[in-house]
């Protein structure tokens, strides 16, 4: 097996970048490489946090280090070149490895109903984009006593006094009689 680098955006919108990275490393795999994705090793909680610029430069390095003993850097550049990735091509150029160029296409569209969010893991409602919560339950329908072992909301109450009728009410009370 081939030793590899693994070069593809972290950065941004996290949850694309990691998906789209283990698809990198599959497609890797699957060439019969053996791949080091640092950005997915480092970046896991309790490890690196990618938004402090200095344990983002270490994980960087860290990774980079590999390439003592890899054979090339392997670059997937469907989501763009990151600068993450631009140094790791350059480090590359500069200790005489090869550079490869890929592309596997961009993450294929999940179902509506396979997407999930971190809060609590509840699906996504199709209509607005949000976890479905309190506000896609019809309060008209009865059999609804329960969601997710919860209780269902109250409607608001009314109040008990009259309300006072407007002109035009009491203008087709006179009318009718």
């Amino acid at each position: 097996m081939r030793l590899v680098i693994i070069e593809s955006p972290y950065a941004g919108d996290v949850e694309t970048n990691v998906e789209y990275a283990r698809r990198c490393v599959r497609d890797s795999l699957e060439r019969g490489e053996a791949p080091i994705a640092s950005h997915l090793l480092y970046t896991q909680p309790g490890i690196l946090d990618d938004n402090i610029p200095s344990e983002r430069q270490w994980g960087i390095d860290a990774g980079l280090a590999w390439r003592k003993v890899a054979e090339a850097s392997v670059v997937y550049s469907d989501y763009g070149i990151s600068s993450g990735m631009k140094y790791g091509v350059k480090a590359a150029e500069e200790s005489g490895k090869k550079v490869e160029w890929r592309s596997i296409g961009i993450n294929p569209r999940k179902p509506a109903s396979d997407r999930v969010t971190s809060d609590f893991s509840k699906p996504i409602c199709n209509g607005c984009g949000q976890p479905i919560d309190w506000h896609h339950i019809p309060l008209d329908v009865p059999e609804l006593e329960t969601y997710g072992g919860m209780p269902r909301p109250k409607p608001p109450e009314i109040p008990a006094f009259p309300m006072p009728k407007t002109g035009w009410q009491r203008l087709r009370e006179w009318w009718a009689t």
